[in-house]
């Protein structure tokens, strides 16, 4: 009786530079978004749109590349956690423009200072949850 091992990995540095940077890329420009002034709804709106199409399309692309599995891979359990919070990017968009009257310049300083602070919210979260998933695989 023979046995025999494989070991088969990739290196560390095909997943951070080819599929991780993509999708933080992606992700950090709908995180800009927060930035624009409150009252430009269609600029605050483009860009986690862009960034969703974006998500949509890199994830497709790796996945061409791997046979179909009935199980989600490494990546695609970070891309469950990125379409949240771009998600979450466009409701505060959204929530933040949906006032009945033009706001003051105070209230666009505490708008743009919440946005700021839901910016970097989410720009800890999808690190330390990429991080997570990482370590838990």
């Amino acid at each position: 009786m023979a046995q025999f091992d494989m070991v088969v990995k990739r290196p560390a540095s095909f997943f951070l530079w080819k599929l991780m940077l993509p999708l933080v890329v992606v992700v950090l420009s709908a995180l800009v978004a927060l930035l624009v002034y409150p009252q430009s709804l269609d600029a605050r709106l483009a860009l986690p749109l862009g960034s969703l199409l974006a998500a949509i399309f890199l994830q497709k692309s790796y996945s061409d590349t791997i046979p179909d599995l009935g199980y989600l891979v490494l990546m695609d359990k970070i891309y469950l956690l990125a379409y949240p919070l771009i998600l979450l990017v466009m409701i505060r968009a959204i929530k933040s423009y949906t006032t009945t009257y033009t706001p003051s310049d105070a209230e666009v300083l505490e708008i743009r200072k919440d946005d700021r602070k839901v910016m970097s919210i989410l720009g800890i979260v999808l690190l330390l949850g990429s991080v997570l998933i990482v370590a838990l695989r």
